[in-house]
This record gives C-alpha cells, structure tokens and sequence, in this order.
C-alpha cells in the first residue's frame, strides 16, 4: 500500500488560518473595535472662555500662554500688526529695535514672562527677537523668605558669645 503525502506550502497554510480566523474571530474583532470608539465617559470637558480684544484693534490674536496665565499674540490696526502680552486685562505692545512699526507678531511667552517673536524692519528683512521684561518684581512670599532669612542670620549674630577654654 502506497503511502500518499500532501505537501502544503506556507501560503496554504497561511490562507487556511485566515479563512479560520475570519470566520470564527471577524464578530468579536468588529465588536472590540465598535468598543474602542466609544467614549470611556459620557461627561464632556467644560471652558470658560476669554474674550482678547486689544485696545483701538481691528483683529487680535492669541498664540501662546504661560502658567501666570499671559498671553502673547498680535494685533491689528490702521497702522498694521504689533507684538503684544495680555497679563490680567492689560494689554503690553512689544516693539522690537529695528521693527519698521508695521509688521511684529509674539509667537509664545514661556513662565518667566520672556516673549519670543518675529518682525519686519525697515531694511524689507524680517527677524526674530526674544523680549524679556525688564521691570520684573520678586514675589511677595520669596521676599518674605528673604528678609526673614536675613533678618535670623543678624539675630544669630548679635548673640554670638565667645567662649575660653582655660
């Protein structure tokens, strides 16, 4: 009796366990994948929002915001677009050195106020600036740690005693 051998190349096999796969896997793959696209949470995020209105602007835009919640952007007017930082209502107009007055656009403000941003000068050639405020204030709670430090040292001093050993 001849023994009969069946030799099955890979693509056989691989089209036999996709067929078998299909077939019995195909609904739970379309149901995990229906799953995955509904919301985890039928509770959508809330904002409350802003409204940045630069004074004498016909547009304003906002690019960026640090954590001290100011904004740096660009506004327009009759006169053309000008860098600004918007801190607590109040609206900064940044004009870099050079700037033909026309065209200065912040780009994004990092924590410690210091805007970067870009501009036209007067020679048709435009280039970019990094304007750090020059009037910063120290904190009231790290002055305080100042002075009182300060003044602990003076105390520690004033009852400094000297001691002989004879």
């Amino acid at each position: 009796m001849a023994v009969r051998r069946v030799l099955y190349s890979p693509l056989i096999n691989l089209k036999i366990c996709l067929e078998i796969t299909l077939k019995h896997h195909l609904p739970l793959l379309c149901l995990a994948t229906i799953i995955g696209y509904l919301p985890l949470s039928a509770t959508a995020a809330s904002y409350s929002f802003t409204t940045l209105n630069a004074p004498g602007a016909i547009y304003t835009y906002a690019f960026s915001i640090n954590t001290s919640g100011q904004v740096a952007g660009y506004y327009g007017d009759v006169n053309g677009n000008h860098a600004y930082v918007e801190s607590n209502g109040v609206f900064t107009t940044l004009n870099p050195s050079g700037a033909d007055g026309a065209y200065a656009y912040a780009a994004s403000i990092n924590d410690n106020g210091q805007v970067v941003g870009y501009y036209h000068d007067a020679t048709d050639k435009w280039d970019s600036f990094v304007a750090t405020p020059t009037n910063a204030t120290t904190p009231i709670p790290s002055a305080i740690w100042l002075v009182g430090s300060a003044l602990a040292g003076l105390i520690g001093l004033g009852r400094r005693h000297v001691c002989t050993i004879s």
